[in-house]
């Protein structure tokens, strides 16, 4: 089940062990499509995820980074 509080997603990653933030990394850029330095543009915050990206990585994360 999803929680219901919006966390942004730098925060989120930054809470969690090297081996969480790889896992993710891993199975957000195979699912995406996403190029691995675009990956580290979005988490550094020089580039905003898509709508469909924070949606996907809700997903992988089972959280929502969306504001709904």
């Amino acid at each position: 089940m999803k929680k219901a509080i919006k966390k942004d997603v730098r925060e989120f990653l930054k809470g969690l062990s090297e081996e969480e933030r790889l896992r993710i990394r891993d199975e957000f850029l195979k699912v995406s499509g996403l190029a691995y330095p675009s990956w580290y543009n979005k988490i550094s915050g020089k580039v905003k995820f898509s709508r469909l990206e924070l949606v996907t990585l809700g997903n992988i994360c089972n959280m929502n980074f969306l504001d709904d």
